[in-house]
């Protein structure tokens, strides 16, 4: 009996062996691509929660600057908007701060005055020439504060949408927004309580 002698593998071989290490390549190459802007992502959190917070802090410091009494307890600090057109029952009337658009800045909290009706409301500065040492600056390339929410909605008593709402209380809502590293727009929030007790 004589044995066959092979000189090589077949076309067929050859190319099932590519196939074979071109998917390995292919799954390892994207591992590395979603492990890389996992961490980028996971990164970027941690800076947003991070400025949210110091917008946060910048809040409270703002706050404790000013008196809080205006008409019928309602937050002079905030202009009497809260609650919808004064300290209204409404729990959910809302004031916003403007949208902040241009992300490559540096902001703080300034007071305004509308001459028409001399009311003091503030806004976030991005001109550091304004800001001043109770408001610490927000630094970050890719990412701003994008909205400041003011709900009052505190309870006087725990009895439901009827309960008066606390006048002495107002939480912020601290939004930032960014542009993820997967192409879609991130966000994450910080809430604070205000109180009318510094």
């Amino acid at each position: 009996m004589k044995l066959r002698n092979h000189h090589g593998d077949t076309l067929i071989e050859v190319i099932f062996a590519f196939a074979i290490l071109g998917t390995i390549i292919g799954f390892s190459f994207t591992g590395v691509i979603s492990a890389r802007k996992s961490a980028v992502a996971a990164q970027e959190r941690t800076q947003a929660l991070e400025m949210a917070q110091y917008q946060s802090e910048a809040l409270q410091a703002y706050r404790d600057s000013l008196p809080w009494d205006g008409a019928r307890g309602c937050p002079s600090f905030l202009g009497g908007s809260v609650g919808g057109g004064g300290c209204s029952s409404t729990p959910l009337g809302l004031a916003q701060i403007d949208l902040i658009t241009t992300p490559n800045a540096t902001y703080c909290i300034l007071p305004i005055t509308n001459a028409a009706s001399s009311i003091t409301r503030w806004k976030l500065s991005n001109n550091a020439s304004d800001c001043n040492d109770i408001t610490p600056f927000l630094h970050n390339g890719s990412m701003a504060v994008s909205t400041i929410t003011f709900k009052q909605t505190g309870r006087l008593v725990n009895n439901g949408p009827a309960s008066p709402v606390d006048s002495q209380t107002v939480q912020a809502d601290v939004k930032v927004e960014w542009q993820g590293p997967f192409g879609t727009t991130e966000s994450v929030s910080n809430i604070v309580i205000l109180t009318k007790q510094k």
